[in-house]
């Protein structure tokens, strides 16, 4: 039998360190191919999407590892979102490397869309971990 818990708790873990990874493959990706035009936008949105990635991994552990008071919901959501995060930046990453523009049209305004709406949404999940308040009465401080 799997036991989820620690299968999922390695998982946190190891989400930092995969998205700094990706970022790193990203960034060699951009000086290796030295992309003009709407390439180094292409590489530009994926480095984006790793930092956004890098953000809310960081707070996936922090949930984890601490006793930060967040609701539940926002670090499942962040596990979710991470899981595009991690994929996106490697399809983005190909995109310069198509000859035909019809495809490359086809292949990179999708990937550029779920990328731009998953950084958006990171993004917002992380801002909403941040200002969550918890809800104390005056009696449970005292």
């Amino acid at each position: 039998m799997v036991d989820v818990d620690r299968v999922q708790f390695w998982h946190d873990i190891a989400s930092a360190p995969l998205s700094v990874g990706l970022l790193c493959i990203v960034l060699l990706g951009f000086s290796l191919a030295q992309p003009v035009g709407v390439e180094a936008g292409v590489y530009g949105v994926a480095v984006l999407l790793c930092v956004a990635a890098l953000v809310a991994s960081l707070f996936v552990v922090r949930h984890r590892v601490t006793d930060w008071e967040v609701p539940a919901e926002y670090p499942e959501v962040l596990r979710l979102l991470l899981q595009m995060c991690w994929l996106i930046p490697l399809v983005l990453m190909n995109v310069p490397t198509i000859s035909e523009p019809e495809w490359k049209f086809l292949i990179g305004a999708p990937a550029i869309l779920i990328a731009v709406t998953v950084t958006a949404l990171l993004l917002t999940v992380s801002y909403k971990c941040l200002t969550a308040s918890t809800d104390r009465n005056v009696s449970d401080i005292g």
